[in-house]
């Protein structure tokens, strides 16, 4: 699956000169998680319209979940609902899943077997594609904004991942390729910063049901049957836990023998038996990605500096907040490392 985005991306990358950098990010995450997920009838390729009305959606789902008139109270999500529904609902109709990742698949003949109807299986996809497109842009934005803005991180990562390079045929002219295991083994500064950027842009919230009345220390008393909501932002600002510079970024903070705080500490993706299913996919797919952007490409900023914008309020879906600001950027093809990446070895 992931060198399958990749390929989306190298596309996608090839094409692109100028313009909002979250907003290219964000419609090229769409169209390479949805490829590798859903194969060549991908919905989101059937149909360009999708794209926008997945954001429709998103940006609604709190007042579709109270369900008060929403037709009328979320008009643009309601039918961004109903053609995401009908789109998947001709998707599985027609076939496609027959053509979709092991992933799919599984869940089509698992949800078949369990007489799960076209139109249930349909709704059961737009809400997989939250999982799938709403964290990860955001995500892949504040990397590539905190090293592109870093020169001296970004020389350092080119050259850490730069061992991960391989050389694809003989040809020299050939596109090298990115091992993807290398990325995971053998970058700890890419490892780094990604963590460091879920530890200063996540924000999760765990909740938890008191089974039992509960004292913590001579204060505080959680009566059972009670609420307790744990916001991760709480904890990744501790000092106690990150040190007196909490409130900074710091790439190497993750770095080695530096990780002395307790794993408990850091929850980007939450814990115990919410702790999330695609946390894996979500970590290589940025990761991957970012390696093959900076070593292909260097962005700049079209006002020539890289101003830090401001984070849009939460929504009930969004745990890694995007930017208000536009950041408008020109894509550059660095010269000496021309034909760099276009191609993943999974």
């Amino acid at each position: 699956m992931v060198g399958s985005m990749l390929d989306v991306v190298s596309t996608e990358l090839g094409h692109a000169q100028s313009g909002d950098l979250y907003s290219w990010i964000r419609h090229t995450i769409c169209l390479a998680s949805t490829d590798a997920l859903y194969g060549p009838c991908n919905p989101f390729r059937v149909d360009p319209e999708l794209e926008d009305a997945f954001w429709d959606y998103d940006a609604d789902l709190s007042l579709l979940l109270l369900n008060v008139f929403p037709s009328i109270t979320a008009r643009k999500g309601y039918r961004a609902r109903k053609a995401l529904k009908r789109a998947f609902t001709n998707y599985f109709r027609s076939g496609g899943a027959n053509e979709a990742s092991d992933f799919v698949r599984a869940c089509n003949e698992a949800n078949t077997k369990r007489g799960a109807s076209e139109e249930d299986r349909a709704g059961f996809e737009v809400a997989h594609c939250i999982g799938l497109l709403v964290n990860t842009p955001p995500t892949l934005f504040w990397t590539l904004f905190h090293i592109y803005s870093n020169p001296m991180l970004l020389e350092q990562l080119r050259a850490e991942i730069s061992g991960a390079l391989m050389v694809g045929s003989r040809d020299e002219h050939a596109p090298r390729i990115l091992d993807s295991g290398k990325i995971t083994n053998n970058c700890p500064l890419l490892h780094s910063t990604f963590k460091e950027v879920l530890r200063v842009h996540a924000s999760s919230l765990s909740t938890r049901i008191v089974l039992e009345d509960t004292s913590i220390g001579n204060d505080i008393l959680l009566k059972k049957g009670s609420l307790v909501h744990m916001p991760s932002k709480c904890l990744h600002s501790d000092e106690k836990h990150f040190g007196p510079n909490a409130d900074m970024f710091d790439p190497a903070r993750f770095l080695g023998d530096t990780l002395s705080k307790p794993q408990i500490a850091f929850r980007p993706f939450g814990g115990g038996s919410t702790l999330c299913p695609g946390r894996q996919f979500a970590t290589m797919q940025i990761l991957s990605i970012t390696a093959l952007v900076l070593l292909s490409y260097d962005l700049v900023p079209e006002d020539g500096k890289w101003n830090f914008p401001e984070s849009l309020q939460s929504t009930m879906t969004t745990t890694v907040l995007p930017p208000i600001d536009n950041i408008h950027v020109r894509f550059q093809s660095r010269e000496d490392v021309d034909g760099y990446a276009r191609s993943l070895k999974a």
